[in-house]
This record gives structure tokens, C-alpha cells and sequence, in this order.
């Protein structure tokens, strides 16, 4: 009943994310159990358990014999930050619990119920970096790939110099591109925060008129950086 009520809320590959947690990891362990039985032993069983699957996953990589599952396809093993967006989920499924009267408290609520996971250290780049990358992905796109250009170069300048996501850059299209006032217009954002008016530099506003001048874009609606067939690139 929680996820029917959620899944429309979502879009398409957070609900994908959602349902490989559900139906991959969480509804295996619990689907049997009463939600009254819910408590925090079990929740802190199925967290050992996780663990205890992952080492099983790398003793037998490390052994030759990586497990497969039904498909086929080799298992990869959870990293604690992903047991602990399973447990994140968990909560959100109990919270319904409870305001239903069938838990109380929410025995997946709290921090003891995480494992600990090392924040990703992400380098920033340094303006002699960014002058070098954008660089060499302008040499790259001087070689044709399949017979079309990418536009690395100004793929690269958007994201870098404007702070625009890497799905808001896979998703632009020559429309959202105010020439005239230097600016993008992100209006299909992940969140209503997220719709805003951008302001381009001068150098990133010239690198998108030269990349379409040479993409020579067929109408307003086609993707700025589209694929060899037109339709939106991926991550």
C-alpha cells in the first residue's frame, strides 16, 4: 500500500531504485513477517544478514567462483552506504506502519540502525584543471565518433561553469537557451527547487552558439547534446 501511494510521486529511475531495494532486498527478509512483529532485533538481523551476503560475495570472487543470480549475471556486494539507503526505505515503509496503528515505535528509525559509511572524498578541480580538460575535449571532438561529433568540449564548459546536473545538462534542449539574456532556463528539474534561471559567462555562452552552429539543431525542442538518433543522452 506504502509503495502504490509512492511510485507515482517518483520518477522513473529513482522508482527503478526503489524497487530493486524492495524487491532485491527487503521484501525476501520481511514479506513473511506480521508488521506487528517488526522489531529492532530483526531489523539489525537483516542488516547483519547483508553484511554476511556481501562477505559471501567476496570470499567467493576472491575464490574463482563469483555467485550469479537468476539471470545469470554476477552478484556485486553492497557497500554499507547501499544497506543503509535499504534501511532508509525501510523506515519510510514503517513510518505508514505506524501512522496506520500497526507499529509503535518505528523499529528501523535511527542512526543505531545504520551501518557507518566513509563519506566519498570528491577532488575539486582547479582552474588550471578545467582549462586542460576542456583542452583535450576539444581535441577529442575533432574526431569524428560514428560520424558525429559528441560536443564534449561544451558539454563539459555547461556543467563546469554554470553548476548545471549532469541529468539537467542530458536533458537541455535549444529551447531552455536564452541567447538574449545569457541564460538556461531549467524547467524539468528533479525537484520544483531545482527549476531556476541560470546565468552563462560569456565564454560558456560562446562555446553553445559554436557547438550549434556545427550541430545544426533541426528545431527549438531538439536536445542540445543529443545522441546519434536525436533523443537524450545518459549519464
Amino acid at each position: 500500500r506504502w509503495w502504490v501511494a509512492r511510485r507515482g510521486e517518483l520518477r522513473p529511475r529513482t522508482r527503478e531504485n526503489y524497487e530493486w531495494r524492495l524487491r532485491k532486498h527487503l521484501l525476501p527478509f520481511f514479506a513473511d513477517y506480521p508488521v506487528s512483529e517488526l522489531d529492532v532485533a530483526l531489523v539489525e538481523r537483516y542488516r547483519e544478514e547483508k553484511v554476511l551476503e556481501r562477505e559471501r560475495i567476496v570470499a567467493a570472487a576472491a575464490a574463482g567462483q563469483p555467485l550469479r543470480d537468476k539471470r545469470g549475471q554476477r552478484r556485486m556486494p553492497l557497500s554499507n552506504d547501499t544497506i543503509n539507503k535499504t534501511l532508509v526505505t525501510l523506515t519510510q515503509v514503517l513510518d505508514s506502519a505506524v501512522e496506520r496503528g500497526f507499529l509503535d515505535p518505528n523499529p528501523a528509525r535511527g542512526k543505531r540502525r545504520r551501518l557507518k559509511a566513509a563519506k566519498p572524498v570528491r577532488r575539486q578541480l582547479e582552474a588550471d584543471d578545467l582549462k586542460e580538460l576542456l583542452q583535450v575535449a576539444g581535441e577529442m571532438d575533432r574526431h569524428l565518433y560514428r560520424g558525429l561529433r559528441i560536443g564534449r568540449r561544451p558539454m563539459i564548459a555547461a556543467m563546469a561553469k554554470s553548476g548545471l546536473r549532469v541529468t539537467e545538462m542530458c536533458r537541455l534542449r535549444w529551447r531552455d537557451v536564452d541567447v538574449h539574456h545569457e541564460r538556461l532556463v531549467i524547467e524539468d528539474a528533479k525537484t520544483d527547487a531545482g527549476n531556476r534561471q541560470v546565468d552563462l559567462s560569456l565564454d560558456v555562452m560562446e562555446e553553445l552558439m559554436a557547438w550549434r552552429a556545427e550541430s545544426q539543431p533541426t528545431s527549438a525542442d531538439a536536445f542540445v547534446f543529443p545522441t546519434a538518433t536525436g533523443r537524450a543522452r545518459n549519464k
